[in-house]
This record gives C-alpha cells, structure tokens and sequence, in this order.
C-alpha cells in the first residue's frame, strides 16, 4: 500500500466505531510518522512520472502540512527530520507539487533545519541568500554567514566521528 493511500484512508477513518480505527488514528497522528509520510511522498514525486500521480502526492502533503498551521506544530513535525524539513522548504520556494512560492516560510523550514545541526540546510541558505532566489533578497553578509555555520555544522559532525571511531585520536586534538 503506497504512502498516500494510507494517509487518504486516515481521513476516511470513522470517528469513534471501532478500536482498531481509534488506534489506527492515534498510530499515524503522531508528528514523527507524518513526517516519514512526507518524506516518502516527496520520494515518489520525484520519481513519478504521471502527472495525476504528482497532484495526489502533493494534495497529501498539504493534507499533513494543514494540521500543523501554527509554526510551534509545524518546528515539532519536523523535529528530529532536517532532511525532511529542508525537502519542504524547497518545495515551498519553488512552488512545487501544487504549492504556492513562499520564500518567507521555506526559509523559516530551512533555518529550523539548519539549527538541527544539518550542515546541508545551512548551505542551502547561504545558497538562496547569495544568488537571490525568488523573493528573497540577496544578502552577501547573510549568505557568508550561513556559509560559516554550515562549515562550523560539518567540523562538529567530523569531530563526533573521529569520537567515535577513534576515542584517544580527538584527545589530541
């Protein structure tokens, strides 16, 4: 059964008839299963090939997205998931999948992202800062500083690794 039709059947689930659908519910509410939702939509839109099939992936993802409206639900859907979020955010900047361009939400996506210590979000703001892309104003001081985060992201990432690879070998550091 294909992500979608899953999250499709959540919406046609009876209200309170049994307590199989009560806890087939509760089971797929939880912000981190929606999270693994969009993430496999995203991955199938990038392979599908049949528009139809583009329109009812992207109509599932604003399904998800439209229950965490506020931005304390939405920071909390993507928690854990900056790979994810930063999907969204460039979903959201380009318009994507039925999604109308917002360049302002997309960038709030990907600096919750990047603050999850995800190097790749840092660099995709310093990117959007740098070359401008759609509303977003260039900002070279911006765009530097993102730059230096996602450097700063990437030595701390390669300093857990040598940790953990080679414990006495980061001591003498």
């Amino acid at each position: 059964m294909t992500l979608s039709k899953t999250i499709d059947m959540t919406s046609k689930l009876p209200e309170n008839n049994s307590k199989n659908a009560s806890a087939m519910r509760e089971e797929l509410d939880r912000p981190r299963d929606h999270a693994m939702a969009i993430q496999g939509l995203l991955r199938h839109l990038r392979e599908a090939k049949h528009p139809d099939t583009c329109l009812s992936a992207g109509q599932s993802i604003h399904r998800i997205l439209k229950r965490y409206d506020d931005s304390g639900a939405l920071k909390k859907l993507f928690q854990g998931r900056p790979d994810v979020e930063l999907d969204v955010a460039v979903v959201f900047l380009h318009g994507l999948h039925g999604f109308e361009p917002d360049a302002r939400k997309a960038c709030r996506l990907a600096e919750w992202a990047a603050e999850q210590n995800f190097p790749e979000a840092w660099n995709k703001l310093a990117e959007w800062y740098q070359d401008g892309k759609r509303d977003i104003v260039p900002d070279n001081k911006k765009a530097d500083e993102y730059a230096a985060k996602a450097r700063e992201a990437l030595r701390r990432i390669a300093q857990r690794q040598i940790a953990q690879t080679r414990p006495n070998q980061l001591k003498r550091m």
